[in-house]
């Protein structure tokens, strides 16, 4: 009889997908027996004892043992289930483990995103400030331009003021000078006439 029949039994007889054939390992002095063997071709004899393990999931982690065989020794069923206990305790670690990997994960890509994101407003407060500096420049060079031409433009209103006034002064020389020889010659003609 092959292994895969024997599963098929143990199905049956255990109720129907309480313990699917799919999910059964046998073991034999430590060694999983294949499905498509016959007991005889393991060398499972009469009075040896097999463990059937009941597995679920694909993961093929065994959950727990069922004991086919009585003669097999207590305190040897007892540290095979401790060690299918252990074996158990650290799949949980390993979960929580995983679950634990997977939060810090997340925090770090969280902390990447703030990263970046910072990055992001420290590369716009850069261009802004390369913006305020321009326009800063700009202005200042309007100011420097603008003071330039109210100096020029007071620099030429001085010279036409001084030059208007130095002017007047010329023409009241030049008027004076005029009453001057007016008053020179009247004086001349009446000196004359006498």
């Amino acid at each position: 009889m092959k292994v895969a029949d024997i599963k098929k039994l143990i199905e049956t007889t255990q109720g129907q997908n309480v313990h699917p054939a799919d999910g059964q390992v046998f073991i034999h002095q430590g060694k999983v027996l294949k499905d498509e063997t016959t007991l005889e071709e393991n060398k499972v004899l009469e009075n040896d004892f097999i463990i059937i393990a009941l597995c679920k999931g694909k993961s093929n982690m065994c959950d727990f043992i069922e004991w086919k065989d009585d003669k097999c020794l207590a305190m040897f069923q007892e540290v095979a289930a401790n060690i299918w206990e252990v074996v158990d305790n650290f799949k949980k670690k390993a979960d929580d483990l995983q679950v634990d990997l997977l939060a810090e994960i997340q925090l770090r890509n969280e902390m990447y995103e703030e990263k970046e994101a910072l990055m992001s407003e420290k590369e716009d407060w850069a261009r802004q400030k390369e913006n305020l500096i321009m326009e800063k420049e700009r202005l200042e060079r309007e100011l420097t331009m603008r003071t330039l031409l109210a100096q020029t433009s007071c620099s030429t209103l001085e010279n036409r003021i001084r030059s208007d006034g130095y002017d007047k002064k010329m023409l009241y020389g030049f008027i004076l000078c005029l009453l001057g020889l007016m008053v020179a010659i009247l004086f001349g003609l009446i000196l004359k006439n006498k």
